[in-house]
């Protein structure tokens, strides 16, 4: 890809649209699907738990989700119209009987009343958070005490060697992230890193380190 086609690829990823982002949302269903598992390992999902998910593209994923307990009702946010229409479509016999409940939002301030979830999950959005710090505050404003916030991540030493991420992306390590959920009033319970072998858009195969940082509200 030349220039401006690596920078059009970054800004899909950030906010997917049209045909393209219905591809690339096929793509990260198959590239994010070890970091959503291991994410959602971290989430020790009991049933009857209310999720919430922040940028879940066509949603995918959404049976594994609710394979882990029962009882279990879905909220997910996107900021992207095209994937909570998708989403929404994909899912709908689940939005039809209320288990799954798809909103657009502007990325921002959550639509949600304070201490609203029991679990919540996100996997490679944190670079597009306007303010990372603010974010982790608005988690775990609607976090219910006894919840856990999972945030799945490329880290930073892997994802500036990308030439995709010179726009639209707000680099993060582990230590970072740790650092705002605590200011935020949450406890760390785990700080996993991980290797995975993921396929590149050329088709070759390479190793991304990643992060899964998940946090608690006494």
């Amino acid at each position: 890809m030349n220039d401006e086609e690596l920078i059009e690829f970054g800004r899909q990823l950030a906010h997917p649209r049209g045909e393209a982002g219905l591809e690339i949302a096929e793509m990260l269903n198959e590239t994010n699907s070890g970091m959503t598992n291991a994410a959602t390992d971290a989430l020790k999902i009991t049933d009857g738990n209310v999720l919430l998910e922040l940028g879940h593209g066509n949603c995918g994923h959404l049976d594994m989700l609710l394979d882990r307990a029962d009882d279990l009702q879905y909220y997910g946010l996107e900021v992207s119209e095209d994937m909570y229409r998708e989403a929404s479509r994909r899912n709908a016999s689940k939005v039809e009987s209320g288990v799954a409940n798809f909103f657009l939002y502007e990325g921002e301030r959550l639509p949600f009343e304070d201490e609203t979830f029991d679990r919540v999950i996100t996997v490679n959005t944190i670079y597009f958070w306007k303010d990372a710090g603010a974010m982790c505050r608005e988690l775990a404003r609607v976090l219910n005490p006894g919840g856990v916030i999972a945030l799945a991540f490329g880290e930073k030493s892997f994802m500036k060697e990308l030439p995709f991420t010179r726009e639209s992306f707000t680099l993060v390590d582990s230590d970072e992230v740790v650092l705002w959920l605590e200011l935020a009033g949450l406890t760390i319970e785990q700080k996993l890193n991980k290797v995975e072998k993921v396929k590149t858009r050329s088709g070759e195969l390479v190793d991304r380190p990643y992060a899964v940082v998940s946090a608690s509200k006494k």
